[in-house]
């Protein structure tokens, strides 16, 4: 007796494999700073958020508190996500892209720059050099 097995996935190697959508990649990013940002919003500036009345330790746990919970947001959101990416996986293949083309990466444009390329570099670079000094200097 023959068994059908689906295939679909073998071509997909690496975290690809686990992470199949843009969204939750973003997602995966968006994780640790969103705790840090909504900890430190809170914890920082207690009087945007009108908890300027509240002790220090009421502080720390309400920003301690909205940084779980918009983690824990966050965490749905790639859960649902996910799930309907192996929902659909095995209705339609899930097509990975990449995003760099071959003659695009920098062994290729520094083998194919002329000395104008990197006179025009250097010029860009030195330029953005004096400016920082003279803003830093002013």
């Amino acid at each position: 007796m023959t068994q059908c097995t689906d295939h679909a996935d073998a071509e997909v190697k690496g975290i690809a494999r686990y992470i199949p959508t843009t969204l939750s990649k973003g997602i995966l990013l968006l994780l640790p700073g969103t705790a840090w940002f909504a900890f430190s919003a809170i914890r920082e500036h207690p009087s945007w958020f009108g908890f300027q009345n509240l002790t220090e330790l009421e502080q720390t746990l309400t920003a301690a508190l909205a940084s779980a919970a918009a983690c824990i947001m966050l965490v749905i959101v790639l859960v649902l996500d996910m799930a309907i990416a192996v929902h659909h996986s095995k209705h339609r293949r899930t097509v990975h892209y990449s995003n760099t083309h071959p003659l695009m990466s920098f062994k290729f444009l520094a083998s194919n720059a002329t000395v104008l390329h990197w006179l025009v570099l250097g010029l860009v670079c030195t330029s953005f050099f004096a400016a920082g000094y003279v803003v830093a200097k002013t």
